[in-house]
């Protein structure tokens, strides 16, 4: 079960949750947050490049 979202750690993460709750077209979708550990080096470069670490 989630966070409330004033218990929320990390208040990026309720964000998105609420926004793909909203956006996606299924009732109930699949939202799951998982560490990459490890990962081929294009791939890893690509994400670095793509995203930004949460604040």
């Amino acid at each position: 079960m989630a966070a409330a979202a004033e218990d929320d750690p990390n208040p990026v993460s309720g964000k998105l949750e609420a926004h793909l709750l909203e956006q996606h077209p299924w009732q109930k979708p699949e939202i799951a947050a998982v560490p990459i550990e490890m990962g081929s080096a294009g791939c890893l470069d690509w994400i670095a490049a793509n995203t930004e670490q949460a604040k």
